[in-house]
């Protein structure tokens, strides 16, 4: 249900996914960390008009809307997601498209340990 895109630059690697709205796609991004940490999480995807203006992003169970139609607000179209204490194990951020208002972009995740 996702498309592979390449017309919006820049992405990570060799592209990226994008789904239409409402299509109910999902996209997991998974990160298996050895012990217990806090990390910064943060999502790459590249503003457009058609993309969701409230974009449902579930990390480790909580939710966040993200606003696609406008530029990410840190370096190569990352925008953080928050801070996070994360216990040893999976680190899941799931990107949706229901309710999201239009497209969904899936680029890259970025999993940092916080600053102090």
């Amino acid at each position: 249900e996702w498309t592979v895109g390449q017309g919006l630059k820049p992405y990570v690697g060799y592209g990226y996914r994008y789904a239409a709205p409402d299509s109910d796609a999902t996209m997991t991004f998974v990160y298996e960390t050895p012990t217990p940490q806090r990390l910064e999480i943060r999502l790459a995807y590249q503003p457009h008009e058609n993309r969701g203006t409230h974009v449902p992003v579930t990390v480790q169970g909580e939710d966040v809307l993200v606003n696609m139609t406008k530029p990410a607000e840190l370096d190569q179209g990352f925008h953080s997601l928050g801070i996070i204490d994360v216990p040893a194990g999976p680190v899941t951020v799931v990107i949706g498209t229901k309710g999201a208002g239009g497209f969904a972009h899936a680029d890259a995740v970025q999993f940092l340990p916080a600053r102090p």
